[in-house]
């Protein structure tokens, strides 16, 4: 933290561009630039306990790290106990807020759970939008879940142990979460903690965005996966026609309930006019010669679809007659 806290001084940053500049023989050293130089630092202490997180942590801090604008703006760690820290941050206080962004930032970089902003990554860990770590970072503090999430990595961050959680990556690291609603409540689910991955990250820092790009994702995997056939299709439509028919079926046997009611305590009658009643009849009738024009050939086998309540007694005719 007093790393960070040193380096993003305006006059401390200001002379180590310079100084990187004339080393690397560039004409402008970026924020994102900036942090890959400042993240080798701030990540030396740890680094020999966790080789393989090494090249995931040195990209994620290359695209931003924890510099986001509230930090390269100038800030004031805190150094207080992490549930001081906790209690300011959730008061609105912006130092707070800062400081937990530096150090549980700095941890879930470290430990591989947090990574560089990449197109690929959508979809893995839950991952359905996309941010880089810094702008990750900061809508991730300024909800409570995240701050109590930030809170938690902190604790539980070890220096000296190897990897971090996550899809595809060595668990050795396990940090996990309450889980609690926005007042602190647990959450009615069976399980009162969480294994927090990648995923949980962009999920708390914006739930609509995430929920967005998670159906654009489902969206995209039924398109990969074709279109489908004319029989299927042809089935779904089948389908449709049984599931309107049975809605109609259910309304006129509750319009047969409401006639007892006609005319004491029922002005209209329940098909309404007579005129009515024929136009609903010549729907129906059109609809099943409709039908009898689609027979199938003769087929021993049973029907896709069997109602056992609606078809007992009765024997259907291949002319769409039904015999009792």
């Amino acid at each position: 933290m007093a790393i960070v806290y040193t380096l993003t001084d305006s006059k401390v940053s200001k002379e180590a561009k310079r100084f990187i500049r004339s080393d690397q023989g560039i004409a402008a050293v970026h924020t994102h630039r900036y942090a890959g130089f400042l993240g080798v630092l701030v990540d030396l202490p740890w680094r020999w306990f966790k080789p393989q997180t090494t090249d995931t942590a040195r990209n994620a801090w290359r695209n931003g790290g924890v510099l986001s604008e509230g930090i390269i703006a100038g800030w004031q760690p805190v150094f207080e106990p992490v549930e001081e820290l906790l209690r300011l941050a959730h008061e609105g206080d912006a130092p707070a807020q800062h400081t937990l962004q530096v150090l549980a930032g700095a941890a879930l970089l470290a430990d591989g759970i947090l990574t560089r902003d990449r197109g690929s990554k959508l979809g893995e860990d839950g991952v359905f939008y996309r941010a880089t770590p810094p702008i990750l970072l900061s809508t991730w503090i300024d909800t409570r879940h995240g701050r109590l999430q930030a809170a938690q990595v902190i604790r539980d961050f070890r220096h000296e142990s190897a990897g971090g959680s996550g899809t595809g990556r060595s668990v050795d690291v396990d940090y996990t979460y309450p889980l609690v609603d926005e007042k602190g409540v647990p959450v009615p689910s069976g399980q009162s903690h969480r294994v927090l991955i990648e995923g949980d990250l962009f999920d708390q820092a914006s739930p609509q965005k995430s929920a967005e790009g998670r159906d654009d994702h489902e969206k995209a995997r039924i398109l990969r996966k074709g279109k489908p056939s004319r029989e299927q299709l042809n089935e779904q439509r089948r389908f449709t026609i049984l599931d309107m028919v049975g809605r109609a079926a259910s309304a006129v046997r509750q319009l047969e309930l409401e006639i007892v009611d006609f005319p004491s305590k029922l002005a209209e009658h329940p098909m309404g006019k007579r005129a009515d009643w024929r136009l609903i009849r010549s729907k129906i009738g059109d609809l099943s010669e409709s039908l009898i024009t689609l027979i199938p050939p003769a087929d021993p086998e049973p029907p896709l679809f069997d109602d056992d309540e609606e078809s007992e007694g009765q024997q259907t005719m291949d002319d769409g007659s039904v015999e009792a």
